[in-house]
């Protein structure tokens, strides 16, 4: 298995409860849980899970239109959130982002 985390840069999100890492050249996705601190001080990964991109790509018309839905449910859901944002960044208040 390559190991493509450690030859590529992800594009990098961080919220209080995950971390989702896009690797394009190796068209992975993880979505991680969030980084915790061993017994010895040292920042670790929370536990992972990987969508090969490339894989999903190869699979059949209705997997792809399913897996499609989603994320374009998820698109939707941000913009929502963004649509609300906006007018309180605008008036200078204060955003609370654990919603």
């Amino acid at each position: 298995m390559s190991r493509f985390w450690m030859n590529e840069i992800p594009l990098t999100v961080e919220t209080a409860t995950n971390t989702i890492q896009f690797f394009e050249q190796s068209e992975r996705l993880n979505v991680s849980l969030p980084r915790w601190t061993d017994e010895h001080g040292q920042q670790k990964h929370g536990k992972t899970t990987t969508l090969n991109i490339s894989s999903l790509l190869e699979s059949d018309e209705n997997t792809l239109n399913a897996a499609r839905d989603i994320f374009a449910k998820i698109t939707e859901r941000i913009d929502s959130r963004l649509d609300v944002l906006k007018p309180l960044v605008a008036e200078g208040g204060d955003i609370d982002d654990t919603k």
